[in-house]
């Protein structure tokens, strides 16, 4: 049975007014254990739940929340526990090496895989509690004023981890490096898009070897730094809620480009642009879609936006109405990546598309595997059934291009026709719409 903790208002009253007290006795404490020496671990913590449990129970029932945790924190571990600043806390324990503390943390993370009894005033209650732990190693050279920073830094990676984290200076210089990244990425992007730029690789009809479509794909250049990945900065973007203005940006120069060189005139011609979950979610996606098509006169159905379905995204009424709505107007829509991660057959029932593209993992050895050419098949019956054209992504040799076609590819994109592009060689390119190079014939 577990032990029902019992506090009353007046001891958790006072106990928020200690806070800054304990901060100073923490710092004086590093400053013991800086003189000392020997080994020390720190255990750094914070309640994820607090917050809905303050407004579930009530901050009586919060406040004893912190009080048992800590209790029970500072007893497993036979250390000091310190409140560092609201539901900040950090466990100090002597003769504690780093791998010892690692052991003791995931022993606390099990404890909170079980519920926990309270009781204030009177008011008995059993909940789950949310904790971030993470192993912070001890640096005798850090000033004091600098612990609650680098406890934060230390949290936040185990929030995004989801386990316990064991913050050392390797972790910490990546932690730093990653911050800079971001500031980097964030200023790049308010300030017209610095460093930013697209590439165009061309999506093919494999029977006339010519040129039927581009796909647009975002580059950045860190100032000082150089190229980063598009998985890296993508995924930045959207965690720090800028997905937007990237996406928005890439749509406008995409038709921009094909204004421009005048292939959007072009018959059975189409622009593809990826989007992501974030970007569709928001209420006013399909009136900026419009609006830019608008503005550059550019044919709404020679427009494709590729969805890469995600563990974010949701088809709701809302979300469908978006879609339906732009779909309506003449913008076409495909599934990318289909058949992997969580794009699947359910998601044609919810989500008609125009286009089903494979991930092109997909395609690398599919000489070699049977299954693979057999599922290929499948994905091209249950495409051409619907209405619907398969793009084989990731064709890169004779062979390859051979067998996909074999089992049913409408299209092809991959380094056999091309490798991305920018604006000024797509210019010299065009000719590939109409007729074939030597080496695809």
């Amino acid at each position: 049975m577990e032990t029902c903790h019992k506090f009353d208002a007046t001891s958790i009253v006072c106990q928020r007014c200690l806070s800054t007290q304990e901060l100073l006795m923490f710092e004086n404490e590093m400053l013991r254990v800086k003189a000392a020496g020997g080994d020390v671990a720190l255990i750094c913590y914070d309640i994820t739940s607090l917050r809905k449990i303050n407004h579930a129970y009530g901050r009586p029932i919060g406040d004893a929340v912190l009080a048992a945790v800590a209790g029970y924190i500072a007893e497993t571990t036979r250390g000091t526990v310190y409140r560092i600043e609201g539901d900040l806390y950090c466990a100090v324990i002597h003769d504690c090496t780093l791998s010892r503390a690692v052991i003791l943390a995931q022993q606390l993370e099990q404890r909170f895989a079980k519920s926990w009894k309270l009781g204030v005033e009177g008011l008995k209650t059993s909940l789950f509690i949310s904790i971030s732990l993470a192993v912070v190693e001890y640096d005798p050279t850090l000033c004091d004023g600098l612990y609650q920073d680098l406890f934060e830094r230390a949290l936040e990676v185990s929030r995004k981890s989801k386990t316990v984290t064991v913050f050392d200076k390797n972790t910490e210089h990546m932690s730093r490096e990653h911050i800079r990244l971001q500031m980097d990425l964030k200023s790049c992007i308010l300030e017209g898009m610095e460093g930013f730029d697209v590439a165009f690789q061309p999506i093919a009809d494999p029977r006339s070897s010519t040129w039927k479509g581009l796909e647009t794909l975002c580059r950045w250049n860190r100032p000082g730094y150089g190229a980063v990945s598009p998985f890296t900065f993508i995924k930045e973007a959207e965690e720090m809620g800028y997905i937007h203005n990237i996406g928005t940006w890439i749509l406008e120069t995409a038709v921009k480009t094909c204004k421009d060189l005048g292939i959007d005139r072009l018959d059975s011609f189409f622009i593809s642009v990826n989007v992501s979950a974030l970007q569709i979610i928001r209420h006013d996606f399909s009136e900026v879609i419009l609006d830019i098509l608008r503005r550059h006169d550019y044919p709404s159905e020679k427009l494709l936006l590729e969805i890469t379905e995600s563990n974010e995204f949701v088809i709701d009424d809302d979300t469908r109405g978006t879609i339906d709505h732009l779909r309506e107007q003449g913008v076409l829509f495909a599934l990318d990546d289909f058949g992997t991660g969580y794009s699947g057959f359910n998601s044609l029932k919810s989500m008609p598309v125009k286009f089903l593209k494979t991930e092109r993992d997909f395609i690398f050895n599919i000489e070699q595997d049977t299954y693979l050419q057999y599922f290929l098949f499948i994905l091209s019956e249950v495409s051409h059934s619907n209405g619907m054209k398969l793009i084989a992504e990731g064709v890169e040799t004779k062979s390859q291009l051979d067998c996909v076609m074999r089992n049913g590819a409408d299209l092809i994109q991959g380094y056999f026709f091309g490798r991305p592009i920018g604006k000024a060689e797509l210019k010299e390119c065009l000719h590939y719409f109409y007729q074939p190079s030597d080496d695809m014939r």
